[in-house]
C-alpha cells in the first residue's frame, strides 16, 4: 500500500470510528465513497464482499459530509448536557426553596410557642 492509500485508510478508519463512538451512521451517498480499483479487480466477488470495509475510503466530499455529522451530533449533545444541568439546578433551587419556607415556618411557630409560654 502506497503512502497516499495509507492515509486514506488512516482518515477514513478515524472518522468511521469516530461516527460509530457517537452512533452516527455515515451514509452510502453517492459521491461519498470510493472504492479501491485494483482490489476490485484482483479478487473473486465473495472475497470483495468481505474485505470490501478494508478498501473503501470516504472521498472528500464524504469527509466533510461525516465531519458535519460528527460536529451535528457533538453540538446535539452539549446543548443537552446544558439541559441537564439547568434541570439539576431547577431541582436544586427547588429543593432549597421548599426547606427554607419549611425551615421558617418551623421557626415562627417556635417563636409564637415562646411568645405564648413566656407570657
Amino acid at each position: 500500500m502506497n503512502v497516499y492509500m495509507e492515509k486514506q485508510h488512516e482518515e477514513t478508519r478515524a472518522l468511521r470510528a469516530e461516527a460509530l463512538s457517537l452512533g452516527i451512521v455515515i451514509p452510502r451517498d453517492p459521491g461519498w465513497w470510493w472504492y479501491d480499483d485494483d482490489v476490485i479487480r484482483s479478487v473473486s466477488s465473495e472475497m470483495w464482499d468481505l474485505i470490501k470495509t478494508d478498501n473503501e475510503y470516504l472521498t472528500d466530499i464524504g469527509k466533510a459530509g461525516t465531519r458535519r455529522l460528527i460536529r451535528e451530533e457533538r453540538n446535539k449533545l452539549k446543548e443537552e448536557t446544558r439541559k441537564d444541568i439547568a434541570w439539576a439546578r431547577q431541582q436544586t433551587q427547588w429543593t432549597l426553596t421548599k426547606w427554607g419556607v419549611i425551615i421558617g415556618w418551623v421557626l415562627g411557630l417556635a417563636g409564637i410557642l415562646i411568645a405564648i409560654f413566656k407570657h
